[in-house]
């Protein structure tokens, strides 16, 4: 891809324009710069474009076969928009993202907590030592349902939001979520940011 498609694709990415996007993509595109071509395809499948799930198809291949740092990251998050069952490794948790930050930060009591992966109760340490005894005859199912959060403080908490943001979140919604996590109350702008 010579420069001027690349500004072309540049272009059609910074202005959200799936249509332009789908337009630049060709297989040399999708074979010769599969990260560039997979991130901007992100934006198309979003938009549910015509002719997306194509290309990001070509793109999914491509990056299973070259397998560099990211590929398995990037191939996820398009199989992932693309519906594949393949894409996603791990069931959704039902949960509250205040109890989680809460467990996350330590809360009132500093320490961390166990989250539940089949129904997402998020409990402090101090509370989950107070259920009933019913864990002491199955410690396995115990290992199996409550994940252990280990309270990372508010500043490692902080750094995962940037992280998620880098790694996770689609280019185009990057920017108001790096803008909504700058100054005091980041935390709970990035909550709302998410919940829209």
């Amino acid at each position: 891809m010579g420069f001027e498609g690349r500004r072309r694709l540049g272009g059609a990415v910074y202005r959200g324009d799936g249509a332009g996007i789908v337009a630049v993509m060709t297989v040399e595109v999708a074979r010769e710069l599969p990260q560039i071509a997979g991130q901007a395809v992100l934006v198309a499948l979003a938009q549910q474009t015509p002719g997306a799930a194509g290309v990001a198809r070509a793109i999914v291949t491509r990056l299973s076969e070259r397998e560099w740092d990211g590929d398995d990251e990037l191939r996820t998050q398009l199989e992932q928009a693309l519906g594949d069952d393949a894409g996603s490794a791990l069931p959704p948790i039902p949960l509250d993202l205040d109890q989680l930050v809460d467990l996350l930060q330590g809360g009132e009591h500093h320490c961390g907590g166990r989250l539940n992966v089949r129904t997402g109760e998020a409990l402090p340490d101090l509370l989950f030592a107070e259920l009933p005894d019913q864990f002491d005859e199955d410690e396995q199912a115990v290992e199996d349902e409550w994940l252990y959060v280990d309270a990372l403080g508010s500043r490692e908490a902080y750094r995962d939001m940037e992280r998620f943001i880098a790694d996770i979140v689609p280019s185009l919604m990057a920017g108001p979520l790096t803008e909504a996590i700058t100054g005091k109350g980041a935390f709970a702008r990035f909550r709302s940011r998410i919940a829209e």
